[in-house]
């Protein structure tokens, strides 16, 4: 677990706002949800989408690759990062939030989401538009995840869809939401032919 689990005046502080950031994302997230899947929340970190989730009757599995949950009774599946615990086709949804520039192996993971998922992705990331844009969001995004070493694998919007194209995957809905500090956030639903 990261220091602030230890220290819970900060815990208190990142919960609040983790909580609003959390409450933000799932107005941004609600249309393309439905009650009656079962979730797959890939790299969930702090917990607080999947908390909001729970709140509102979603069915939904927490899974990352260590335990970051600053959100008390939840507890995330831990996996090696390759292979995830999960049969084929375990899940109707998948949701991977902000996760994917924090690797280097954007395809080997959504593969695997794929695999674990029957119908659609939900894939979160913030894009960029020129090189100054880029080593900016990286910065500041490095900085807020007190990742000062950390990788940044931010990509253009084309280049997020040449991917996700290269890897079979349809595009049903792109949607572009409003910038967030230095961060062009946009959700791709995509769906597994």
């Amino acid at each position: 677990m990261k220091y602030y689990n230890k220290n819970q005046f900060l815990k208190k502080i990142i919960y609040k706002f983790a909580r609003k950031r959390a409450e933000i994302l799932y107005l941004s997230l609600e249309e393309f949800l439905k009650k009656e899947e079962i979730i797959l929340d890939v790299g969930c970190g702090s917990c607080n989408v999947l908390e909001i989730l729970e709140e509102r009757d979603f069915n939904v599995v927490a899974l990352d690759i260590k335990n970051t949950s600053i959100v008390e009774g939840i507890t995330p599946v831990v996996y090696d990062g390759k292979k995830m615990p999960f049969a084929d086709n375990t899940f109707e949804l998948s949701m991977i939030l902000t996760v994917l520039h924090h690797t280097n192996h954007q395809k080997e993971l959504i593969k695997e989401v794929m695999r674990v998922t029957k119908n659609r992705i939900i894939i979160l990331e913030d894009i960029y538009t020129n090189r100054i844009d880029k080593l900016i969001t990286k910065f500041v995004d490095c900085l807020i995840n007190l990742e000062l070493n950390g990788i940044n694998s931010n990509r253009k919007d084309s280049e997020w869809r040449i991917l996700f194209n290269n890897l079979g995957l349809k595009i049903l809905n792109v949607r572009f939401l409003n910038k967030y500090l230095v961060f062009k956030p946009v959700i791709y639903e995509l769906e597994i032919k």
